[in-house]
């Protein structure tokens, strides 16, 4: 029964290990533009013109911009101060778009860009633990972000005074955040799991901590296409080989939100990333449901393991026959075979033994 019950873990751990590279596939062939039609060639089928991504990061680029003139306006305002002429917009610095040289080629209609210039990482705000609160709002810390997952257990979850948190309305979280644990962000230098997560509606409202980041995704950007992107090897192999720290070593490994900003993104078309996020979720979805499965199979297999070895040694795992030789005969011949088998000295001590435990 053992037997063919390690022969069962190899099939499901065999499975396992297909199931995580089919996993890492999808996000490639998603990020590659493989996994549905693109937009250029829906376009030339159906007879008609699309925007290609490079008029959407121009988009992004002027929005970004404007963005900063309002900061900086506010700033300005904020100090009692009068912007006397337009010399203060020179100080904007376009952002530096990756070396296209050392990338390759993409789907025609897409282009190369940084995650910075499309959804720039926000580092989390240093709330002291002095003023943690029993109860209040929620504080996201890099434990609660897993591979894929939140760990929202109120047992490891410190709060915030509720009356406290309008000043740092900057740092509020929203479902559907995407979230990244800047402290050993990959779990282990073999591993291809990142602590990446999207936010659910429990975490709505909750502040962002120190050590924790979120993409701050432009609206040019699906949501979904941005969470598969940074769940995928590229952005995994990209800060493994530029995070400070050693993977495996003494020092904690960390990555900053400049490292993760300077991440060259693929940017699809609009419409087409919308449609490899709604593929990808699909095949994903039903991905984990086999996985959960197989999951179950083998904590299945360990609890029948346990109980195979309890029944053998309750006398419970074969039929008993009456015509077996009873186990007491068979301790006697035990001892009788012992005594033959034993040095003089030692079977010496052992009758001393004997009589005196009797």
């Amino acid at each position: 029964m053992l037997s063919r019950l390690d022969s069962a873990v190899a099939i499901l751990e065999a499975a396992q290990r297909k199931l995580k590279a089919y996993r890492a596939s999808v996000l490639k062939a998603a990020v590659e533009g493989r996994l549905v039609p693109t937009e250029a060639e829906l376009a030339r089928r159906e007879s008609r013109s699309y925007e290609p991504a490079a008029v959407l990061l121009e988009c992004i680029l002027k929005e970004r911009r404007r963005r900063w003139e309002e900061a900086e306006l506010a700033k300005v305002k904020a100090a009692g101060k009068t912007p006397k002429d337009d010399r203060w917009m020179s100080k904007y610095r376009e952002p530096q778009p990756p070396k296209v040289d050392d990338l390759p080629s993409l789907p025609e209609g897409w282009c190369w860009t940084t995650l910075g210039i499309v959804a720039p990482l926000q580092a989390g705000f240093a709330f002291p633990s002095a003023g943690f609160a029993n109860a209040g709002v929620r504080l996201l810390k890099g434990n609660n972000v897993r591979d894929g997952w939140i760990a929202d257990d109120e047992d490891d979850i410190d709060h915030w005074p509720t009356a406290d948190t309008p000043r740092f309305a900057h740092y509020l979280l929203r479902t559907g955040d995407v979230v990244l644990a800047m402290d050993r962000p990959v779990y282990s230098s073999g591993s291809r799991a990142t602590k990446i997560a999207r936010l659910g509606t429990s975490w709505e409202g909750a502040l962002l901590l120190q050590r924790v980041g979120r993409f701050m995704r432009s609206d040019c950007v699906d949501g979904g296409f941005l969470y598969h992107f940074v769940s995928g090897e590229w952005f995994r192999r990209h800060i493994v080989l530029r995070q400070n720290g050693s993977q495996d070593g003494k020092d904690l490994p960390h990555v900053s939100a400049q490292t993760v900003d300077s991440c060259a993104f693929p940017l699809p078309p609009m419409l087409e990333q919308t449609r490899i996020a709604d593929e990808a979720e699909r095949v994903l979805s039903a991905w984990a449901s086999v996985m959960k499965a197989v999951e179950n199979e083998l904590k299945r297999c360990s609890l029948l393991r346990q109980a195979i070895l309890k029944w053998a040694f309750e006398g419970r795992l074969v039929d008993q026959d009456p015509a077996d030789e009873p186990a007491e005969g068979l301790l006697a011949r035990i001892r009788a075979e012992r005594e033959v088998t034993l040095p003089a000295a030692q079977r010496t001590k052992h009758s001393r033994v004997a009589k005196a435990a009797s």
